[in-house]
């Protein structure tokens, strides 16, 4: 038995050794999401057909299937472009000039396309692209961003209960992409995550009734079963150092409780 866990876990940190642009991808995330003018750096033990260059594989991004490590990984590609504030006749809006600098507010330049509402683009074990377009009214095509480092982090909050012998079945994305004209609607920040792609508001509901589960095992749904998802956000921050926002929110009128999760790239946290 002992013998048996101890070849699990090694063949399982040998397929988490998978990074690419310094993403390290949980066994569960299937894709990588690039732009197509991106070089991408992979650190691997082995890639076929790609040649290793000062200890990783670079190329540029295209569509194709990576095998890498033993693990099959797509990489799509992001191709919309804005123009006038729209892609077609789907609405994004102006984005604001990058808080402080900072490379991860800079405006996004493509994005993702989903031709229908029968298009399933499978992101992950658990995820596909559709659960995360944003709300705002509009025919297909639609089009968002979703970045591979949300994708990670979700997956590995899945994998993090199940240690702790809470199995999560899937996350209800409440928000996942907003366009700047949907975000500005709602009266949200100015330079909300949500924006460029890698925040989601979460909560679990694998009984299906509408509400946050019992996550902590006290026999009820209260607001401490939303603390211990963001505390499972937070230990999976820090455990795979992903920097990024976790906050809490409580449950009223118009939402049950629920979880931000975002990869930012510096910590944050409120409501805590």
């Amino acid at each position: 038995m002992v013998k048996s866990l101890f070849i699990l876990l090694t063949f399982e940190l040998l397929l988490s050794a998978l990074t690419i642009n310094e993403t390290t991808l949980s066994p569960k995330v299937i894709t990588y999401i690039a732009s197509p003018d991106e070089t991408l750096h992979i650190t691997a033990k082995r890639c076929q057909g790609l040649t290793k260059q000062h200890g990783h594989y670079k190329l540029k991004a295209e569509e194709r299937t990576l095998q890498c490590d033993n693990r099959t990984v797509k990489i799509i590609l992001k191709e919309a472009n804005i123009h006038k504030g729209k892609i077609d006749h789907y609405k994004i809006g102006r984005y604001p000039k990058p808080m402080r600098g900072l490379k991860s507010y800079t405006s996004p330049q493509h994005f993702l396309k989903v031709s229908s509402n029968k298009e399933q683009i499978k992101l992950s074990e658990h995820f596909e692209a559709s659960r995360f377009l944003c709300k705002q009214a509009s025919r297909y095509p639609k089009y968002l961003i979703v970045q591979t480092s949300l994708i990670n982090l979700l997956e590995l909050m899945i994998k993090e209960a199940a240690i702790h012998g809470v199995i999560i079945k899937n996350f209800v994305i409440m928000s996942g992409y907003r366009t700047p004209s949907y975000n500005s609607a709602i009266g949200s920040s100015k330079y909300s995550r949500h924006m460029y792609g890698d925040a989601s508001d979460i909560y679990v509901d694998d009984d299906h009734d509408g509400f946050m589960d019992d996550l902590n095992g006290d026999g009820k749904t209260t607001d401490a079963d939303t603390r211990w998802l963001a505390s499972l956000a937070n230990d999976v921050q820090r455990k795979y150092d992903i920097k990024g926002g976790v906050g809490i929110y409580k449950r009223t009128s118009h939402h049950p409780r629920f979880v931000h999760v975002d990869t930012r790239g510096y910590y944050a946290r409120w409501g805590h």
